[in-house]
């Protein structure tokens, strides 16, 4: 019999070396709905909320600083993102999102280097990972690999 299940995989980090770890609680019953994007000349925090098994939503932890002007992300029904780029150095200094709709961003400054991540196919982003103090130092997608069971 055949089963599939979703594994939590984390994706390379851009961005320095500085900060505290952090990781979304990205877990398969969850599915993302929105991101906000906290920013001034660099990426200040950013925060996820998901929508829940029963439809309720759930709102995650605020990763890096308190300033910055917020952007928000809504995800419409069947939106998906498939690439996550940006700029960073010793901080991640600009980030954007291509999903199968369109792009949103670029948000920040343009410091740094350019980076891109490609979200694998079939896979579905579930939040991020990386590492935060007063800004955001390093960041890494967490996506949902569809895993089959036989």
């Amino acid at each position: 019999m055949k089963n599939e299940t979703r594994a939590i995989v984390e994706g390379s980090v851009f961005g320095g070396e500085n900060g505290t770890p952090f990781k979304d609680p990205a877990r398969d019953t969850k599915v993302l709905k929105s991101i906000g994007i906290y920013v001034g000349e660099r990426v200040d925090s950013i925060q996820c909320t998901w929508v829940l098994a029963d439809g309720s939503l759930e709102t995650g932890p605020r990763h890096g600083g308190r300033g910055g002007t917020e952007y928000r992300i809504d995800l419409q029904e069947g939106e998906r993102i498939t690439e996550v780029f940006g700029r960073s150095g010793l901080h991640v200094d600009q980030i954007g999102f291509t999903t199968n709709y369109g792009t949103h961003g670029p948000y920040g400054g343009p410091g740094g280097r350019p980076f891109e991540f490609k979200v694998p196919p079939e896979a579905l982003v579930a939040g991020f990972h990386g590492r935060a103090g007063k800004l955001i130092d390093a960041v890494g997608v967490l996506y949902y690999q569809p895993v089959t069971e036989y």
